[in-house]
C-alpha cells in the first residue's frame, strides 16, 4: 500500500501503516487482566496520543494544510 502512494510520500505512508499495525497489536493487550502486554498497550497508546497532539499543534501553528496533517495522524488506541 505504501508503494502505491506518491514517490515523495512512500516513506511517510509506510511509517503511518507500521505504527497503525503496532497499535492494533497493542489493542489486543487491553483484553488481558494483568501482564506486560497491558502495560505495553497503555504506554503505546500514550505515545501515539502525544505524537498526534504534537503533530496537530505544531502543524497548525506552522500553517500546514489540514489534509496533510490528517494523512499523517496515527490511529488512536481507543
Amino acid at each position: 500500500e505504501a508503494l502505491l502512494a506518491g514517490e515523495d510520500e512512500q516513506i511517510m505512508r509506510f511509517g503511518v501503516l507500521m505504527y497503525n499495525r503496532l497499535t492494533a497489536i497493542a489493542r489486543r493487550g487491553r483484553l488481558l487482566t494483568v501482564g506486560p502486554e497491558r502495560v505495553f498497550g497503555y504506554l503505546w497508546g500514550l505515545l501515539v496520543e502525544i505524537y498526534n497532539l504534537k503533530l496537530i499543534i505544531t502543524g497548525r501553528l506552522n500553517g500546514i494544510d489540514a489534509d496533510l496533517l490528517r494523512r499523517r495522524l496515527r490511529e488512536a488506541y481507543v
